[in-house]
């Protein structure tokens, strides 16, 4: 989103990580993966795999610049 980078956002305090750019915001309520385990590119393609899977392009702000 327009607020996300790869930076601690200070308004939200979440910030993303990886290939995939990850958001780790919530990450302890939404069961997402620790933020050291989604540096690594493997573990982050699959999870953005399975996120994929099940959500679509939704997750990512990309979408609406593609027409998603």
């Amino acid at each position: 989103g327009n607020h996300l980078n790869v930076n601690d956002n200070p308004r939200t305090g979440d910030y993303s990580v990886g290939l995939y750019q990850i958001n780790l915001y919530g990450t302890l309520r939404n069961g997402r993966p620790s933020e050291e385990w989604l540096k690594v590119a493997e573990n982050n393609i699959q999870y953005a795999s399975k996120m994929f899977d099940s959500q679509g392009w939704y997750p990512w702000s990309c979408k609406y610049v593609l027409g998603m």
